[in-house]
């Protein structure tokens, strides 16, 4: 049965600006947010300032959106988020101060258990997953301390890597079912109780309808899939940073690499197509080393409204990205 997508009451965009609304919106920032009464944060705080004013909120929205746009931006590598995105994250805020919609945090989660079934590839105890959910439950947690927010954990049961030898060794359905069981289990153990674990294969996309009836668990898409050239552009850049982890973890060629690092930034590009569509008020923290794979999740959404992805800061201070 196919989840149902309730899409909510879109906010007004803010109407042609004049002199006097400018000098308001400044006035308004300067008493809210004196200590960032300055570039960069002006600008953005008197945008929101006027969404705000826009969609009929007070002061009272004003400032708590505003708190909530100095928290997450701090969150995120300055020059792997595009303009468009910037503007659709201030309206994600200004849609849950208004009371529209909860703020939702999406995290996707690879598949540990089937890794660990492959001798060194990884650890059935998931100490991975626990990490990376501790983390996304520290920012879930200080999000809607701010602005109410729910977490959404992707987990990737599409474009597996490896999957060849994964096969050859287990069960795959039955291990991905134990996987999801133990990442519950882990959410219990957190108090994580605002998670919602989803799979890849059941997320709806606009065009395709669910992800399982259009690629595979290895990641080869079913029909061919047509790339923009700007798609093709950030393929080759995620691919050439992919290589050398490839060979060394499974031994592949170039070929072979490729091939599948292509598989995966569609697959990547159809799940940020679909969580734009299942999830409005989303945005998709990525959270891996290869930061260049975060510009994937768009390639196949409205370059004017893409969904917002924040590829963390510690990124550059815990991992070293190849190329």
């Amino acid at each position: 049965m196919e989840r149902e997508i309730i899409k909510p009451m879109k906010i007004q965009k803010i109407k042609e600006k004049s002199k006097a609304l400018n000098q308001e919106s400044s006035f308004l920032c300067k008493k809210l947010f004196p200590d960032h009464f300055k570039p960069p944060t002006q600008g953005e705080l008197q945008n929101i300032i006027l969404l705000v004013k826009t969609n009929g909120g007070g002061e009272k929205e004003m400032f708590k959106t505003g708190l909530w746009w100095l928290w997450a931006r701090d969150l995120f590598i300055e020059n792997t988020i595009t303009q468009e995105e910037k503007r659709n994250l201030i309206k994600i805020g200004v849609t849950a101060s208004l009371g529209i919609d909860n703020i939702t945090i999406i995290s996707a989660r690879s598949p540990e258990l089937l890794h660990s079934k492959v001798s060194g590839q990884g650890d059935p105890t998931l100490p991975r997953s626990v990490i990376a959910m501790q983390k996304i439950q520290s920012i879930v947690e200080k999000s809607n301390h701010l602005l109410p927010t729910k977490a959404v954990l992707v987990f990737a049961d599409l474009a597996i890597d490896n999957f060849v030898n994964i096969e050859a060794v287990c069960d795959v359905e039955k291990t991905i079912q134990e996987n999801i069981f133990l990442l519950k289990k882990i959410a219990e153990k957190l108090n994580f109780n605002s998670l919602e674990i989803i799979r890849m294969s059941e997320l709806i996309n606009p065009r395709l309808g669910m992800l399982g009836g259009s690629i595979h668990k290895n990641g080869t898409p079913f029909e061919v899939v047509g790339i923009s050239p700007r798609a093709e552009n950030l393929i080759n850049t995620s691919a050439n940073e992919s290589f050398e982890s490839h060979s060394f973890m499974f031994g592949w060629n170039k070929e072979t690499s490729f091939t599948h690092s292509k598989n995966l930034a569609i697959t990547m590009g159809l799940v940020g197509e679909s969580l734009k569509n299942m999830f409005p008020n989303g945005t998709i923290i990525h959270n891996e080393a290869f930061i260049s794979r975060g510009r994937l999740n768009n390639i196949f959404t409205d370059p004017k409204d893409p969904i917002p992805v924040i590829c963390l800061n510690d990124l550059l201070e815990k991992k070293k990205p190849k190329g």
